[in-house]
């Protein structure tokens, strides 16, 4: 049986805020075909590497993986490009939207801030 590289991964990354470290060389792979679970008391640092993986925010060291290969700078477009999605954890994003609809919020196309209907 061949192992695949992960989807996804955080080799080593750490972030701090204003000096004060959030993450210190936090490390996680998430492979295909899994159901991961990130779990943690309350200002433990998950909604952080949320944020590293998804290119919300550039980690202060170590590196992003996607499929086996380092990315010099996560963003959100390449995180949407390689299929990577952030559902927020509020119980209502868009009241108006389904449920399927909310969560596929974020691959609507934008502009100028705005969902792009055309």
């Amino acid at each position: 049986m061949t192992t695949r590289a992960p989807l996804l991964a955080a080799r080593g990354v750490s972030k701090a805020f204003f000096g004060n470290p959030v993450l210190r060389e936090v490390s996680i792979a998430l492979q295909p075909g899994r159901v991961h679970a990130l779990l943690g008391e309350n200002g433990a640092g998950k909604s952080t590497l949320i944020n590293l993986l998804s290119g919300a925010l550039r980690p202060d060291g170590g590196a992003i993986e996607v499929d086996g290969r380092a990315v010099a700078r996560m963003t959100p477009a390449l995180a949407r490009q390689a299929g990577i999605a952030v559902v927020q954890q509020e119980l209502s994003l868009t009241a108006s939207l389904s449920i399927a609809e909310n969560i596929g919020l974020g691959a609507y196309p934008k502009r100028f801030g705005l969902v792009d209907y055309n």
